[in-house]
C-alpha cells in the first residue's frame, strides 16, 4: 500500500515483497532499466524531464501523469492516442 504506483510484487524467488526501483543499478552506470531496454515496441521511454529529446517526445502528444495526487517523484508520463 506504500507505493503510489501499485508496483509492488512478491519476488518468488525471494519470497519477499519488493518493488521496481527503475534499474538503480543500471542507470548509475549510464544504461537503460531493463523495461526500456526490452520493450519490443519502444513504448517505454527513460529519461530526464530537462532532456530536449524527452521534451520533444512529450510535446508530440497529449499526455497524463500518472497518480499526481502522489506528488511522488519520479513522475511516470502517459502519452495519450
Amino acid at each position: 500500500m506504500a507505493c503510489p504506483y501499485d508496483a509492488i510484487y512478491i519476488n518468488p524467488l525471494r519470497g519477499v515483497e519488493e518493488k521496481c526501483n527503475a534499474c538503480a543499478h543500471l542507470v548509475d552506470a549510464g544504461l537503460l532499466p531493463a523495461c526500456a531496454r526490452q520493450c519490443p515496441t519502444s513504448a517505454i521511454i527513460f529519461g530526464d524531464i530537462n532532456n530536449p529529446e524527452i521534451q520533444r517526445i512529450l510535446n508530440s502528444k497529449p499526455w497524463k501523469v500518472m497518480k499526481p495526487e502522489t506528488g511522488a517523484e519520479p513522475m511516470h508520463f502517459h502519452l495519450m492516442p
